[in-house]
């Protein structure tokens, strides 16, 4: 039985791991820009995944695929497949009803996906957004060969699944390289602006307040907020 929407998400675990990248994203704004830019990074990619916990076909929303070609063109591929491997296992640390055995196969895509960055980025004559769309193309094609590996069936839910997330990925892949592309296609220009620091501010604020809200409302006895308690945190 699948769990409702608002249960999927260990909202606590996912605040507290946002406020502390946030905290210290602060702290190495002006020390180490590049350090502070891969946690805001880190979190950024954390809250898109929450559309993929409610439905697979939303998967693609996650901004963790763009951020991790970036680290790998700019910074080094080592450190994208390492980006791209956190990334894909943030699903479980933050989500309910996960398969590990999925999650763990396509933690392997995703860092075989990667590796070929260097290559596709070659291939496509350095351009940035033609790399992300040869990087999707290269997720979809290791996973649906892994999935053959398991089952026709298996190989057929992977091909359905694919005819809308490869569409869903070269749509987003656009849009985010829209936003981020002209500061992002450089080493140099990994960094983030005090704009996206001020946003995610505020989002973390939002949050802290609705968690100070649920505080006083169990201390009062009159219910609870959008952060729900969690026992095994």
């Amino acid at each position: 039985m699948s769990l409702p929407i608002l249960e999927i998400i260990r909202w606590k675990r996912l605040y507290y791991f946002s406020l502390s990248a946030f905290i210290l994203s602060a702290i190495f704004f002006k020390i180490n820009p590049l350090i502070s830019a891969i946690l805001m990074f880190s979190m950024l990619s954390w809250w898109t995944l929450l559309p993929g916990r409610i439905s697979p076909y939303l998967m693609e929303i996650n901004i963790g695929d763009f951020f991790t070609v970036m680290v790998a063109l700019n910074i080094g591929v080592v450190e994208g497949v390492i980006f791209g491997f956190l990334n894909i296992w943030a699903g479980p640390i933050f989500g309910r009803a996960e398969r590990l055995q999925l999650t763990s196969r396509i933690s392997i895509v995703a860092i075989l996906a990667t590796l070929l960055v260097p290559t596709i980025y070659s291939f496509t004559n350095q351009s940035v957004l033609y790399t992300l769309y040869g990087y999707s193309i290269a997720f979809y094609t290791i996973h649906l060969t892994s999935s053959l590996m398991i089952s026709l069936r298996a190989f057929l839910n992977v091909m359905k699944f694919s005819l809308i997330a490869v569409p869903m990925a070269f749509i987003t892949n656009r849009a985010y390289f829209s936003v981020f592309g002209n500061s992002s296609t450089h080493f140099a220009g990994i960094e983030i602006g005090s704009e996206m620091m001020w946003v995610s501010g505020a989002l973390i604020t939002f949050f802290t307040i609705m968690n100070f809200r649920e505080f006083l409302a169990q201390k009062a006895n009159i219910g609870g907020s959008i952060i729900k308690s969690e026992k095994h945190i």
